[in-house]
């Protein structure tokens, strides 16, 4: 039941410093594993199967030693819009049992910028993946919890961009949840993975203090407000009291993109950052995972 599937569909909404709209939400899948759910989203060739949005999606560069992509997508915008063109960049951290999936615009010489389809530079989308317990089978890690946060710049006015939102989430939700159980279908009885559900079996595993370090270190660093902060808060579709897990997961999620992103595409593991100070611990994190 549909019931069971969501347990908070959007926890808030507000604005960027940047202008751009962001998007924090929680939903819990039922009876699948968080291996499952990180490769069904981050596999593009069934999104285009279930997205409607979704007209295409092209891998332009990836690296087979770390997962690091960077994929084009193009997605279908309302009449009164042209479609809108992504450059997206994008790899998979793992912590103990939790995926971190980030992703966010990046720039690529190889493909210049054309007239149309508009190209969004203003897109940043990441998930925490981690096993909960079930609704339906008390004590048992057998449900799936997604932590998301979505913050873009559509290139349109914010109030229609706002309603957009609001209107189309609970419909692309709904989809979610038949076309996850389809996909537990299809790679039950698939002989090879796509491209991109490939990749997705290639991430770097972090120790769980970078949970902890990063986020304060990146808070710090980018001058960052707490997503929670009273001024900042404009809707709120549920009030509870956070663990300290969940509180490091969300930070990583919010801020893991300026981590991954002081990364090279092809020069892999965490060494040559020097962006943030994050340089230096990560590294000797890395060094001491090996």
């Amino acid at each position: 039941m549909l019931s069971l599937l969501i347990i908070r569909l959007i926890v808030f909404c507000r604005y960027g410093q940047d202008g751009t709209t962001e998007y924090k939400s929680q939903t819990v899948f039922e009876d699948s594993t968080p291996e499952l759910v990180k490769d069904f989203y981050w596999d593009d060739e069934f999104r285009l199967t279930w997205d409607d949005m979704l007209i295409s999606a092209k891998s332009l560069e990836c690296c087979t030693v770390t997962g690091s992509e960077i994929v084009r997508w193009e997605k279908k915008f309302p009449f009164f819009c042209s479609n809108r063109e992504y450059l997206i960049g994008r790899r998979i951290f793992a912590a103990e049992n939790s995926f971190y999936c980030i992703t966010k615009c990046v720039r690529y010489e190889g493909l210049p910028q054309r007239g149309k389809p508009l190209r969004v530079t203003a897109y940043y989308s990441s998930w925490c993946i981690r096993p909960v317990e079930s609704r339906k089978k008390k004590g048992q890690l057998t449900a799936c919890e997604v932590l998301l946060f979505h913050s873009e710049d559509m290139l349109i006015p914010k109030r229609i961009a706002r309603i957009g939102v609001r209107q189309g989430m609970w419909g692309y939700v709904k989809k979610m949840e038949p076309s996850l159980r389809k996909y537990q279908e299809h790679r039950a009885t698939v002989k090879s993975l796509s491209h991109s559900a490939s990749m997705a079996q290639i991430f770097t595993r972090v120790h769980p203090e970078v949970l902890v370090s990063s986020s304060s270190i990146l808070s710090e660093e980018l001058n960052c407000k707490s997503p929670d902060s009273e001024e900042d808060k404009t809707s709120r579709s549920v009030v509870s009291k956070q663990s300290e897990n969940e509180e490091n997961a969300w930070k990583w999620v919010i801020l893991g993109g300026a981590v991954i992103f002081a990364l090279t595409l092809n020069r892999g593991v965490l060494g040559r950052a020097a962006t943030f100070g994050l340089a230096g611990r990560f590294g000797r994190l890395n060094q001491r995972l090996r």
